[in-house]
Formats: structure tokens, C-alpha cells, sequence
């Protein structure tokens, strides 16, 4: 209805202009027909064009993300397959069935995200992961019955190698299509934009900037996306190594903390890992793993690709072929850096506080009973240097009048206050004699609120005093 009365309109309009200039009205209706044939037409393409991008988009995002995702879960899946049957633990099997369905459910949406091409390698590794499963599965169930020997060979055999090698194919190859399926949607895209730019001059040049800026967005985006999906989520390096030492495998988590890619690398021997000073270690645990002796929690300094020192716990373990023959070397390391320094910055810290000559300690602030005492703090006390403190309270290395003293004043102050600060005294526990100090006690909370500890650091003024009863003395006598 809107349409007839429009051509209405235009025929009236054509009739009263005609009469003077007739030629260039319809000329003029034409041409106006034409470009809102035009625009309309290119809008229509461009709208589909960049729908079929966004669409696009979202697809291929959606599936390199399950690329990360299933290699991350197959790595779960291995590991606690292989976990299981080194260790017998019961625990690695539950946590690989909490996983297994989560693969399979992202292997699935990804053969459905990708077209024909790309999902048949999705479908191939698809099969290959279901191969591995089965074997992993077998694997479980001589766990269970106690034969970790035969589970580990099945784990360890050319055929579960074989399907592990099939499946990192069919990823690898998915990723690849992915982003050639990417390129060729682009190029169709920008194809199509700039050929409606030579009909629609004015809106092309507003079109085609609002086009690569989103394209350059949603390249940035898939960048951003496709790094992350490749970070692997195992923070220790796991290494696999010939009998004689030349590296064989090397993870992600390997790359994170030695610094060395895995091309890098593979082919040369473990000892560019170990400074020339621990050389003699390696040589130790090859030693043992030449005997048949698995490795575990052996602390040392490995080196990383920038020379920068790592201190490691390494966990070691011989690969053995089906006849009992060594076949490889498993090692496992985690990264104890900060563990280390937060260890010698404790060390520090207790050594400050034997080496202090005033009372440093802290009691349980439920019971009272004394947790640490240092050595000065001993010595007021009359306690032994080995002796064990926790037996005491806070109540025994005070005199009465001062333990008054904390129930009606210091302890309900340091519990309001956060801190108390004034003069008592302490009490020697053997020959019960008092050593007046300037104390400084602490109550300690918790994140609710509650008090847990209270410390104190305290400070004999006995020679002050004794030194201001001389003078008062000798003034006396003068």
C-alpha cells in the first residue's frame, strides 16, 4: 500500500516537471532509482557479508578454543592414566573419569563447529582419542587387579604411541585448516566489499573503514584467543630422555621453565640443564636408574636457557620395555624457586630473632601456652636451650602481681587495642627471680576477628635500674 501511493506520488511529480524539462526528471528518477537500487542492493550484500564474517568468526574462535581445551583435557587424561598405573592410587583414575567426558564432549562440538574439510580431521582425532581411551581404560583395569607392571607396558607400547601420535596429527592439522578456513572467508569478504565500492563510491569508503577495523579487530581477538589456547596448564616440565641422556620429549611446562623451545632442544643431552658445579648429580641419578631405582623429591639447582639458576625437585623413573630392558628416562621437575627463598627468608628472619638480646616470643591466645621462646628470652627465664618450651605457659615465666597485672590490664588493652606497651616483669622458672623489662605485646587476629596469638618483644631494664641506685648512693655518701 505504501509502495502505490510512493509511485503515485512520483508519476504526479514526473507529470508537472516533465512539462519543462522532461528528459532530465526521468533522468533524474533513473538515476535515483538506480543508486537506492544500488545502496539498497549493497547494503543487502554488505550486511550478509559481514554477517557471514561475524558467523564465521564465532565459529572458528569457538574452535580454536576447543583446540586448547582438548589438548589440555588429553594431557589430564594421560597423565592421570600414567599416574594410576605408576602409583596404584585409586585417586588419578577418579580424577580421569571426572575428565573423560568433558574430551569427549569438546571433540564432538568441534567436529560440528567445522565444515567438511576441517571436520574430518576433528573426526579423525575423534577416533584416535577413542583408540586411547580403550587402551587407558585397559590400563585401569590391571590397576585394579593389582598388575601395574602390564598397565604400564600398555601405556609404554608402540600401539598407544601410535594413537597418541595420531591424535597430536588430527590437532595439529585441525588448527591448520581453521586458519586457511579463516583466510578464505576474509579474502571472499573484502572480495565482495570492494566490488560494490565501484557502484557506491561515498558509502564504500565509510563501509570498507568500518570493515577493517573490525577486521582488524577480530584478527587481534583470534590472535589473542589462539595464544591462550595454546598455554599449557602443567606448571612442571616433564621430560623424557634416551638411557644415555639425549632429551626425547619436552612439554609446555618444560618451555615455561627452563626457557628452551621444544625444537630447540630436543636432540641435545640433559646435562645443558645442570651447571657444571651439579654435574656430579646427574651422573649419580642416571647411576641409579641404570639399577632400576625410581627417583623421588631429590632437591638440586638445574639452569636455565638465560643461565638464570632454578632450584627443582625432581621425581625420576626408568621406562622399561616388556622384557625388563631400560628403554628411556621419565623426569619430572618442578620449579622450587620461591619455595627456596621463602625458606631462607625464614631462616633469616629466625636467626634475627636468636641473635636479638631482648625476650622474643608468642603463646596460643586460647591457652596460653607458650609456642616460642628465643634464646635470650630463654636465658631471662631460666629454660634450657633444648628444652621444650610448649610445656610452659604464659602464667610460669611471670610473678603473681604481673599475671594479675595481664588479666585486668594488658591482655584485655592488647586485645582492644591491638598492642600493649609498659613495664612488668618476667620470672626466672629455676631460682625464681624477677627480671623487670619494658614490654611490647601484641594481640594477633584473625581474618574474623578473633585473637590467635599474642608475641611480645621484651627488654630487661635490671642494669638501668641498678645503675640509677648507684648514683642515688653516691650522692647519699657525698
Amino acid at each position: 500500500m505504501r509502495t502505490e501511493n510512493t509511485n503515485q506520488h512520483g508519476v504526479i511529480l514526473g507529470r508537472q516537471v516533465c512539462k519543462t524539462t522532461p528528459c532530465r526528471v526521468v533522468k533524474f528518477v533513473l538515476a535515483a532509482l538506480l543508486i537506492m537500487a544500488i545502496l539498497l542492493t549493497g547494503g543487502l550484500f554488505i550486511f550478509h557479508a559481514f554477517g557471514d564474517i561475524a558467523d564465521c568468526h564465532q565459529r572458528e574462535h569457538r574452535a580454536i578454543e576447543l583446540t586448547g581445551i582438548i589438548t589440555q583435557l588429553d594431557e589430564v587424561l594421560t597423565s592421570s592414566a600414567y599416574l594410576a598405573a605408576a602409583t596404584g592410587d585409586s585417586k588419578w583414575e577418579g580424577r580421569y573419569r571426572k575428565y573423560a567426558p568433558q574430551l569427549d564432549a569438546a571433540i564432538k562440538e568441534a567436529v560440528s563447529l567445522i565444515d567438511a574439510p576441517s571436520g574430518k580431521y576433528a573426526g579423525y582425532t575423534d577416533l584416535a582419542n577413542m583408540k586411547l581411551v580403550a587402551m587407558e581404560n585397559k590400563a585401569f583395569e590391571f590397576v585394579r587387579q593389582g598388575n601395574h607392571q602390564a598397565a604400564l607396558e600398555l601405556l609404554e607400547s608402540s600401539e598407544y604411541e601410535e594413537q597418541k601420535f595420531n591424535y597430536a596429527s588430527g590437532m595439529y592439522y585441525f588448527a591448520e585448516i581453521v586458519q586457511e578456513h579463516i583466510k578464505e572467508d576474509l579474502f571472499t569478504a573484502q572480495y565482495m566489499a570492494w566490488g560494490i565500492t565501484v557502484f557506491v563510491v561515498t558509502i564504500a569508503a565509510i563501509t570498507m573503514s568500518a570493515y577493517f577495523s573490525k577486521i582488524q579487530l577480530y584478527k587481534r581477538s583470534i590472535e589473542r584467543n589462539r595464544l591462550a589456547a595454546i598455554v599449557d596448564s602443567s606448571d612442571d616440565a616433564i621430560v623424557g630422555s634416551s638411557p644415555e641422556g639425549i632429551i626425547t620429549s619436552w612439554n609446555k611446562g618444560s618451555e615455561k621453565i627452563y626457557g628452551y623451545r621444544e625444537y630447540e632442544i630436543i636432540g641435545e643431552s640433559l646435562s645443558i640443564l645442570v651447571p657444571s658445579e651439579q654435574q656430579d648429580d646427574l651422573i649419580y641419578l642416571f647411576e641409579k636408574i641404570s639399577q632400576g631405582e625410581h627417583i623421588r623429591h631429590f632437591e638440586t639447582v638445574h639452569i636455565g636457557k638465560d643461565n638464570n639458576l632454578i632450584d627443582v625437585s625432581l621425581a625420576i623413573s626408568p621406562v622399561n620395555e616388556v622384557d625388563g630392558k631400560i628403554s628411556g628416562v621419565s623426569l619430572i621437575a618442578r620449579d622450587i624457586t620461591k619455595h627456596k627463598e621463602s625458606e631462607k627468608t625464614k631462616e633469616r628472619l629466625a636467626a634475627i630473632l636468636e641473635a636479638t638480646p631482648d625476650f622474643v616470643g608468642y603463646a596460643d591466645a586460647n591457652d596460653r601456652h607458650i609456642m616460642y621462646i628465643n634464646k635470650a628470652g630463654r636465658k631471662m627465664c631460666g629454660i634450657g636451650e633444648d628444652e621444650d618450651v610448649t610445656k610452659f605457659r604464659i602464667d610460669d615465666v611471670h610473678p603473681e602481681r604481673t599475671n594479675k597485672m595481664f588479666s585486668e590490664e594488658v591482655l584485655p588493652l592488647a586485645i582492644r587495642n591491638g598492642v600493649w606497651m609498659g613495664e612488668c616483669a618476667l620470672l626466672n622458672v629455676k631460682d625464681r627471680h624477677e627480671i623487670p623489662v619494658l614490654m611490647v605485646l601484641a594481640a594477633h587476629k584473625s581474618a574474623e576477628g578473633q585473637v590467635e596469638i599474642f608475641s611480645t618483644i621484651s627488654r630487661s631494664v635490671t642494669e638501668p635500674k641498678k645503675m640509677k641506685e648507684l648514683e642515688s648512693a653516691g650522692k647519699a655518701t657525698g
